[in-house]
């Protein structure tokens, strides 16, 4: 199943984008020898969504899992 909007961005690449701009501006205050720790994490709310190797920066977890995933 294809899960994309009318302007042709997947979820994928819609969290992929939108966790490099943050990134992008977290890193810019952040006051840490390191980069800022960012996960971009696609949450599926009704059915499954499938992990995509292309965006592999974006993890992909449910409702029932997210408390887990959080944690870890």
């Amino acid at each position: 199943m294809e899960y994309n909007n009318p302007y042709g961005f997947s979820p994928h690449e819609q969290v992929d984008k939108a966790g490099r701009v943050f990134w992008i501006r977290l890193k810019s205050s952040w006051f840490r020898p390191k980069d800022p720790p960012i996960t971009s994490v696609l949450l599926s709310l009704q059915g499954t969504i499938p992990y995509n190797k292309k965006y592999g920066y974006v993890s992909v977890t449910n409702l029932n899992n997210i408390n887990s995933f959080l944690q870890n």
